[in-house]
């Protein structure tokens, strides 16, 4: 209770807004021109003003979400980066305020402003849904919908923030390039689609109702626990970066959970597919595809847990060498963390067998099987020490473990469609794969395919690549870690 009341963040920010008198002048404000817009096109659309009172529902609703999901996680974002920038944050660390109430406290001061207008609106629909005929209990219950969308997205505008500078933009791009594919990168990653909530964006525009339980599907259901599950683990990342900014925002354990709940958001979806497809117009993915896609995402998830047990071991081994007396426990090994995540992705390989929704009968092999395990395995491994071997010289990895992504994800892809692209009659045949089973792109492609290419020697290259950076963590080509 005192991280909601007694915080001394939540106070500074909201002070630096100018307090509750500006606030509340604001708001009034902003009621008296709002409400007066919503007189002037009742007025005018007399004598039949159901379709304005209507409108104006979905209006104030549109209104709400632009205050909350727009201009306040803005305002979220730009309070924290604010703090980093002018390093006023080091000085927040001096106080007995812990990391849970400092994350918190900065959703409450810096989102205030936009909660209080957002709330002001809220008085006023409900004026404008009585008397549009829509009974008020459903009008609040939208808008409670939009409150939990809010938080959740304030949390992980509030961990994008305290990760890196222009979080903000890059969720917004993100959120871009999703809707500009319309849509297609959710269909084809099915834990977006519970993420997305189709269900939440129904009970907040077509005014769902409370009254029986009907009223919610349990999809609606899944997608709020899959909100409060990312918000608590970026609740967790943005309290550690705030207590050690140079600390890495998730340990390998945390990043281990990450991963396994977006494996069984996946699942979920992918097992009662009817319940949260985006629409019936869109053409849904096979359940190979999606099960291809899901792997290659959940391996780019897996770089998260692999950084921060690679990290975590360096520091460790610098803080032997130092010969430090403070306690320090020893981190999980790399290897456990691949086969963690390996281990994690096994039960979603059954999910296909046995299904006809594409028309086809899927009958996932053990070969199917036992090769993607491998991918999986070899390259959480080489990732894993590629990045140890990276922080042992140089506290950044993003640039050379991008480079090794590109070099080996994508370089035999682009081998391939260089060669197919020489043949004269490459605009009327397929590419043929010869390299390609050496990226796991191309190798978890082959393997779920129905071509019938063999993807053995390119796998066995693939781990033979993969071994390379366990190598370098040992003998006369290890680096000795940074003092």
């Amino acid at each position: 209770m005192p991280t909601l009341i007694d915080n001394p963040i939540a106070y500074s920010q909201f002070q630096i807004r100018g307090g509750w008198k500006n606030t509340l002048s604001v708001a009034l404000l902003y009621m008296l021109v709002l409400g007066g817009a919503i007189a002037f096109t009742i007025r005018l659309s007399q004598p039949r003003t159901g379709p304005a009172w209507n409108g104006w529902v979905v209006g104030l609703l549109v209104i709400e979400s632009g205050l909350l999901l727009l201009f306040g996680a803005s305002r979220v974002s730009a309070a924290i980066r604010r703090d980093i920038t002018l390093r006023m944050i080091e000085s927040h660390q001096l106080m007995p305020v812990g990391g849970f109430t400092a994350v918190i406290g900065y959703l409450i001061g810096a989102g205030s402003q936009a909660f209080v207008l957002a709330m002001a609106t809220v008085l006023l629909g409900v004026v404008v849904a009585s008397q549009a005929g829509i009974s008020v209990s459903h009008f609040i219950f939208a808008n409670v919908a939009l409150l939990e969308l809010t938080l959740f997205t304030w949390f992980v505008t509030a961990f994008m923030a305290f990760l890196m500078k222009g979080g903000f933009w890059l969720m917004g791009g993100v959120a871009f390039v999703v809707l500009s594919s319309n849509l297609s990168l959710v269909t084809i990653l099915p834990p977006l689609q519970v993420i997305a909530g189709l269900q939440t964006v129904e009970s907040i525009f077509t005014l769902r109702g409370t009254a029986t339980a009907t009223f919610i599907p349990w999809a609606y259901a899944v997608t709020v626990l899959s909100h409060a599950f990312i918000a608590a683990i970026c609740l967790i990342g943005a309290a550690r970066k705030y207590r050690r900014g140079e600390d890495s925002a998730f340990g390998p354990a945390l990043g281990l959970a990450m991963v396994a709940g977006w494996i069984a958001l996946g699942a979920v979806a992918m097992s009662w597919p009817e319940s949260f497809k985006i629409n019936d117009y869109m053409r849904t993915p096979s359940i190979t595809d999606q099960l291809v896609a899901m792997t290659i995402s959940a391996l780019l998830l897996a770089i998260v847990p692999l950084a921060s047990a690679a990290w975590a071991h360096v520091e460790w081994r610098r803080h032997r060498l130092e010969e430090d007396p403070r306690p320090m426990r020893q981190p999980l090994p790399i290897w456990a963390v691949a086969a963690g995540v390996t281990l994690l992705l096994l039960p979603l390989l059954f999910i296909a067998d046995g299904d006809a929704s594409a028309g086809t009968l899927v009958n996932v092999s053990t070969q199917q099987i036992v090769a993607t395990l491998l991918v999986v395995a070899s390259f959480c491994i080489g990732m894993g020490y590629l990045l140890r071997w990276i922080y042992l010289a140089v506290p950044k990895a993003l640039l050379i473990g991008g480079l090794w992504l590109l070099i080996t994800w994508l370089a035999p892809i682009l081998i391939d469609a260089a060669i197919h692209a020489a043949q004269p009659d490459a605009r009327d045949s397929e590419i043929k794969p010869i390299f390609g089973a050496i990226s796991p792109v191309g190798a978890l492609l082959q393997i779920w395919g129905d071509d019938g290419y063999d993807f053995r020697i390119g796998l066995i290259v693939q781990m033979v690549l993969n071994t390379i950076p366990v190598l370098l963590n040992v003998g006369k080509f290890s680096v000795r870690a940074r003092v």
